[in-house]
């Protein structure tokens, strides 16, 4: 080839050259970088050996600095070709984020891995987390520790994490411990078999099913975290609690600890075996400090009663259902006072009282017509009288006082008041620590039971005077064919089933007995009894009451009698009417059943309301209740902490 001149030879070679710069760029080894390189930074004395041929530094009070990171010790012992150093005696490796202890190491500069093998082994943290183990391999270079054959962390504030194995990337700031994980934290103990923690947040995932044990009481599931700044566990899928006297169920749950509060979520459950309840709900929150439980979404109770020696189940559900638990002695003395009120109020027996008011009147009557006639009489006897003296004397007040005052008196020693007094200040000490109940139902109350169903609007309970209160027209139906209604309805509850109904205001009792025919009772207040079976054995209408009363004859409704009375009472026989008492002016008016008219067939307020009536447990709530798994967690064995030993 022939170049023009010289110029265009010289631009060609240039051409050349540039095209060829890369290749022969990626062909020149790379500067190997300064950290990279193993230095002896300081020693207070070295000596060099040849043992079997190889070349030894002995370097003694030795610190070497490599992958920045400083390696100290009293002894090294530094084979130059193997790349390898052996060290011993207060060993010591230090990087910025972390700083490693031993009696001896093996570390090898080609991988950059630090090997300790000894009875102790530490590693501390800038956030004064404190690893020990006996076997920890470290890499300088990606500052990851790696131990085997059992470690333990413990925190600053105390809390403990052990494992059979685990990687702490102190980069990352995550320890992986695994197999045989345990955890103590202030009166927590957790045990898993894999546990993430990350130091940077404070934050334990347990990445494996786990137990969760606090004074007795036990949680599983199958994953979950833990945050030590919060003071908040969070378990998930298949969540199970287990204490003496409960157990639950969840899809997730977050315990605050602090607060010690509980949030369950997703199918809840929480079964009291001491008091045959269980509480269903989507959502539950237990507030520690006012000890309160508020559920919603599908909340409900199912408890279990019996009576007249059957056994059925009550299931109770609202939009929202709060209870509450508060000592005597921090109850207001105005919920107190009502609560007494109300008690005695319902357990008046108002007819008898009236019964007997009315028999009094009828004897005070009776006496003061005597008196009347014995004045008149004794104007006569007057006139005739003779002072007999002595005699008279016997019977004047001083004599009877006198005679009194012979009687024998009891006597109380000072000892027998102080004792008396210490125990009536006991036995006031366990009132004021006694824990009383108060439950309230908001929105679409509705319970079940085989025998009695109700629905209402609102309805509230307290142990004080064991009355449930429901208001915003109540409905209660039992018996099949039986309907309360009324303003509200105050229910007095005793040995797991009603004693008595309170219906306050426009209060109508309707039975039906076939498809038209309806047995009626109205008036301003009823007070229903009822017996062992949950049956209606009598009832106490008053104010203005008017009833309704079909009579069979011959398997036929014949006869209706319309009754209207100032307080009408009735007693029931295999839920039917045997007696009928009427009081203050009664009036009774016969029919044939063909002929009663239309407008007494059906008393005013009249609302026969069965589509309303819950069918089944499902129109309380869709959740099912859990069967016992007791004995298959109960066994579960404690966290051992044996590494930590």
């Amino acid at each position: 080839m022939v170049f023009k001149n010289r110029k265009e030879s010289i631009a060609l070679l240039l051409c050349v050259s540039l095209c060829l710069l890369p290749s022969f760029a990626q062909k020149t080894p790379a500067k190997k970088d300064e950290k990279d390189i193993l230095r002896l930074v300081k020693a207070s004395s070295i000596e060099m050996k040849t043992m079997y041929g190889i070349a030894h530094r002995i370097s003694i009070d030795a610190t070497f600095l490599h992958n920045g990171t400083y390696l100290k010790c009293d002894t090294a012992d530094w084979d130059v070709d193997a790349k390898y150093i052996k060290a011993w005696g207060n060993v010591k490796v230090s990087q910025d984020k972390v700083v490693l202890s031993s009696d001896n190491m093996d570390y090898d500069i080609e991988t950059s891995t630090a090997k300790f093998r000894s009875s102790v082994v530490q590693l501390k943290d800038n956030k004064n987390n404190v690893l020990r183990t006996s076997t920890l391999d470290y890499c300088t270079k990606d500052s990851v520790a790696v131990f085997h054959d059992g470690g333990a962390m413990t925190m600053e504030d105390g809390q403990i994490i052990e494992s059979e194995h685990g990687i702490y990337d102190t980069n990352r700031k995550i320890v992986n411990f695994i197999g045989n994980v345990n955890m103590y934290v202030d009166t927590v103990y957790v045990k898993t078999e894999a546990l993430d923690y990350n130091t940077a947040d404070k934050t334990a995932y347990f990445t494996k099913y786990v137990d969760f044990f606090r004074e007795g009481d036990m949680l599983s599931s199958n994953n979950g975290w833990y945050n030590r700044e919060t003071e908040t566990f969070y378990f998930q899928d298949n969540v199970h609690c287990l204490s003496d006297h409960r157990e639950a169920w969840c899809d997730s749950m977050y315990y605050f600890k602090l607060p010690n509060d509980i949030m369950m979520l997703g199918d809840a459950q929480v079964q009291d075996t001491a008091k045959h309840v269980t509480a269903v709900a989507d959502f539950m929150l237990y507030e520690s400090e006012i000890r309160q439980l508020t559920m919603y979404d599908n909340a409900a109770v199912a408890m279990r009663t019996q009576q007249g020696g059957r056994v059925d189940t009550l299931y109770c559900g609202a939009d929202t259902l709060v209870y509450n638990a508060v000592k005597y002695g921090y109850i207001e003395d105005s919920e107190k006072s009502g609560a007494l009120s109300r008690k005695k109020e319902i357990m008046t027996d108002a007819v008898s009282a009236y019964r007997t008011r009315v028999k009094k009147e009828a004897a005070d009557a009776l006496e003061k017509k005597q008196q009347e006639r014995n004045d008149k009489m004794g104007l006569a006897k007057n006139a005739n009288a003779v002072v007999s003296g002595p005699k008279d004397m016997e019977e004047t007040p001083d004599s009877t006082a006198q005679a009194d005052s012979t009687a024998p008196r009891v006597l109380i020693s000072p000892a027998d008041s102080l004792k008396k007094a210490q125990a009536d200040s006991i036995a006031a000490a366990l009132r004021d620590s006694t824990d009383i109940g108060f439950v309230h139902a908001i929105g679409n109350v509705r319970a079940f039971r085989e025998d009695m169903q109700m629905r209402c609007d609102s309805m509230e309970y307290n142990d004080l005077d064991s009355i449930a209160r429901f208001f915003k027209d109540p409905v209660i139906w039992n018996e099949g064919n039986r309907q309360y209604t009324s303003d509200s309805m105050f229910v007095l509850v005793k040995d797991e089933g009603v004693d008595r109904a309170n219906l306050r205001s426009n209060a109508m009792i309707i039975t039906q007995e076939d498809s038209i025919s309806f047995d009626q009772i109205k008036s301003t207040e009823v007070m229903a009894f009822f017996n062992g079976e949950s049956q209606l054995s009598r009832f106490d209408a008053m104010g203005t009451a008017k009833a309704v009363f079909y009579l069979e004859e011959n398997g036929a409704l014949a006869t209706v009698n319309v009754v209207e009375s100032k307080i009408l009472s009735g007693e029931f026989k295999d839920s039917e009417i045997d007696k009928i008492r009427y009081f203050d002016s009664p009036k009774n008016d016969a029919y044939p059943s063909v002929q009663l008219p239309d407008d007494l067939r059906r008393l005013k307020g009249f609302n026969w309301q069965p589509d309303l009536r819950p069918k089944g447990k499902e129109d309380i709530t869709p959740l099912e209740l859990r069967s016992s798994e007791r004995s298959r967690y109960i066994t579960r064995p404690m966290p051992s902490f044996t590494q930590t030993e």
